[in-house]
């Protein structure tokens, strides 16, 4: 059975390229635009891992993570933070609880390695 990663970007060019890249590497992958978009995902659905971005429109990146993670439904999905303007993304995430986090732009062998790490 394929591994479920759920995408979080406000950048449909983004979502798809990510999605293009992992699908290589047999996962399915769930694209939303938004916090709320994934929150209404995870009212019936509980996916192998989320990759988020900070900028969100509503709610940002970190505050959604905190959501996730504080839901015990939910808390044990691995989440990735990622956000090419904010510097300190790595405090950041690890303050909310992300079990990891990257700089945009993505390189795909890295966020492949970060991935199989978590989920394999």
């Amino acid at each position: 059975m394929k591994k479920k990663i759920l995408i979080v970007d406000t950048e449909a060019y983004m979502r798809r390229f990510t999605k293009s890249i992992l699908e290589r590497f047999d996962y399915e992958i769930i694209l939303v635009a938004s916090a709320e978009e994934a929150i209404t995902y995870l009212e019936k659905n509980v996916p192998d891992l989320i990759l988020s971005k900070f900028v969100l429109p509503n709610m940002f990146g970190d505050e959604f993570c905190k959501l996730v993670k504080s839901n015990d439904k939910l808390k044990h999905i691995p989440f990735i933070l990622y956000s090419p303007i904010v510097d300190n993304i790595f405090e950041v995430a690890k303050r909310v609880g992300a079990d990891d986090s990257m700089k945009q732009p993505i390189a795909p062998e890295k966020l492949l390695a970060k991935i199989k790490n978590l989920i394999g």
